[in-house]
């Protein structure tokens, strides 16, 4: 499970997602739980994770998509906007 951590690593998001991959097993899932600023805004590392379909991007090269929620809070200035979604380890 991966909760909220992606800002603090998304220059080297690859890496980690490399890195996850190769510690985990086929049949493993991963879940991963993401807020994001409001996708209008201006914030650090939206050239590289602009929205949640990046995020989806990113992981889709090892992982499978299982399910996904995107949840935006449009009344908020916050980094109240979660992504949650399960991907499956690609065979």
């Amino acid at each position: 499970m991966i909760r909220g951590t992606l800002w603090y690593v998304v220059s080297k998001l690859e890496l980690v997602v490399e890195n996850i991959r190769q510690l985990m097993q086929n049949g493993d899932q991963l879940l991963v739980v993401q807020n994001f600023p409001p996708l209008e805004s201006n914030f650090i590392g939206k050239d590289l994770m602009p929205d949640h379909h990046s995020l989806i991007v990113h992981f889709s090269s090892s992982f499978k998509l299982e399910r996904h929620l995107w949840y935006m809070d449009s009344s908020k200035t916050k980094n109240d906007n979660w992504f949650i979604d399960l991907f499956r380890l690609k065979d």
